[in-house]
C-alpha cells in the first residue's frame, strides 16, 4: 500500500524497489515475485538481477533457468565456490542429487573450509542413502570444527524426523560410539 501511494520518483528508485521487494519476501511469495518482476522491468540491465533472478526462479522452481543463470554468473565472475554450492542445492531440489554431489564436491575442493558445503553434501548423501559416506562427512567436520560441533549436528539430525533412517543406521551408531568414547 505504501508503495502504491508513493510518488513516481520513489516508486522507480532502485533502492526503494529492492527494499519493498525484500519486505514482501517476508510476507508473501506472490507479492515478492511481483516486485521482482517490477524491478526487472525498471532495471533490465542491472547486475543485481542475477541475484534477484536466482530468488525469483527458485521460488518458481524453474530449475533449468536457475542453472543457466548461475552458470552465466559463474562465467562472468570467473568462478565461485558459493555458486557451485548453490548449483548443487538446485540439482538436489531438481531430483538430480548425483549432479549436485559433483558440484558440491567441486565447491568443497575450491573452498575446503566451506561449512555449508559439507552441510549440503551431507543432505545429498542422506537423500541418496549413502550413510557410510555421510559419516565420512561428519568425520571431516569433526576434524575441522571439533567433536562438539559434530555432536550438536548429530543432535539436530536425530531431532529431524526425516533423517531417522540415517540416525538408526549402523554407520551412524558406530560413529556415535566412537565419538562418545574416543580411545
Amino acid at each position: 500500500r505504501l508503495y502504491e501511494s508513493a510518488p513516481e520518483s520513489i516508486r522507480t528508485d532502485k533502492t526503494f524497489v529492492l527494499l519493498v521487494a525484500q519486505s514482501a519476501s517476508r510476507v508473501d511469495d506472490d507479492q515478492y515475485l511481483e516486485y521482482m518482476e517490477h524491478f526487472r522491468k525498471l532495471f533490465p540491465e542491472d547486475p543485481a538481477l542475477y541475484m534477484i533472478d536466482i530468488d525469483y526462479y527458485f521460488i518458481k522452481r524453474e530449475f533449468k533457468k536457475l542453472e543457466e543463470i548461475i552458470n552465466n554468473l559463474y562465467e562472468i565472475i570467473g568462478g565461485d565456490p558459493y555458486l557451485k554450492l548453490l548449483l548443487g542445492e538446485i540439482y538436489a531440489q531438481d531430483n538430480r542429487p548425483e549432479d549436485g554431489l559433483v558440484v558440491v564436491n567441486e565447491a568443497i575442493t575450491a573452498e575446503p573450509d566451506l561449512y555449508s558445503g559439507y552441510a549440503v553434501k551431507l543432505d545429498i548423501l542422506l537423500t541418496l542413502q549413502r550413510y557410510d559416506d555421510a559419516v565420512d562427512v561428519l568425520r571431516a567436520l569433526e576434524t575441522m570444527y571439533g567433536a562438539d560441533t559434530v555432536r550438536e549436528l548429530m543432535g539436530m539430525l536425530e531431532a529431524d524426523g526425516s533423517t531417522v533412517e540415517f540416525t538408526r543406521s549402523e554407520a551412524f551408531q558406530e560413529y556415535r560410539s566412537q565419538l562418545e568414547s574416543p580411545e
